[in-house]
């Protein structure tokens, strides 16, 4: 008996080794597709390290538009209110990130000294707090297969107004709760079956925002980004990225 307990604790630690190097070789291997409100396929992170460069996306959750530049090279230029941009390679240096006023680059209005590493994905936000004004952050987005038949999600509150936001997912209770003004949330996983996900504020009875036109798949990865307008007013844009490389709904 205790030999039989000892193989099948043998077996199924071998399974889990086996599953965790699948998930690792697909996310260094596969490039990145990103859908819904996200753009573009970016190159595997191999491919990434072998040249010395990173991934950088850029959203700029701001009300007009802006210019981000990564030390001397303006790197995404005219970039339109509540926009994401596809990931764009860039040297795996230190640097600072400086946004600029769209018709104005005579001064950043905020900068980030960042270093980034071959291989790796980062986001990159300009935000403004309710004064108005500008900051800039950066996420290093964690993209990694969720398990066979799950979806991972986050959020990223960007909404001045909206000091914590949970995110609901056909519960009483939240799937994620706490997502404080400026942080993004860790992956969590879930059955993509029973997401009907709704936005609100903290501790809030009431739904301030559903999130709609989105369903949820296994295999993918998807970035729940909450707004808020000129008006006050919150919108909800989705980003969903994938694993080319991966067969559909496993690691």
């Amino acid at each position: 008996m205790q030999r039989t307990k000892a193989l099948t604790a043998i077996g199924v630690g071998l399974l889990l080794t086996l599953a965790g190097c699948s998930t690792n070789k697909t996310a260094q291997n596969s490039p990145v597709e990103s859908s819904g409100d996200g753009k573009g396929t970016a190159p595997a992170a191999a491919t990434a390290k072998q040249a010395d460069q990173a991934m950088v996306r850029f959203i700029n959750a701001t009300n007009d538009s802006k210019t981000l530049a990564f030390g001397d090279t303006m790197t995404f230029t005219g970039i339109g209110e509540r926009d994401v941009t596809a990931y764009k390679t860039l040297p795996a240096e230190r640097h600072d990130f400086k946004v600029f006023a769209k018709d104005d680059r005579s001064a950043p209005l905020a900068t980030n000294s960042e270093g980034l590493t071959a291989g790796k994905h980062y986001t990159v936000i300009a935000l403004a707090d309710k004064s108005g004004k500008t900051s800039l952050d950066s996420v290093s987005d964690d993209l990694t297969p969720p398990d066979a038949g799950q979806a991972k999600v986050r959020v990223i509150n960007l909404a001045p107004g909206m000091e914590n936001v949970d995110l609901y997912a056909g519960q009483s209770s939240p799937f994620i709760s706490g997502a404080g003004f400026e942080h993004a949330t860790d992956y969590k996983s879930l059955n993509p079956v029973e997401a009907r996900l709704a936005v609100r504020h903290g501790m809030s009875k009431r739904d301030a925002v559903p999130v709609k036109d989105l369903s949820l798949e296994a295999g993918k990865l998807y970035t729940v980004l909450v707004f808020q307008d000129s008006k006050g007013k919150i919108k909800v844009k989705t980003i969903k990225d994938e694993f080319t490389a991966a067969p559909t709904g496993t690691a």
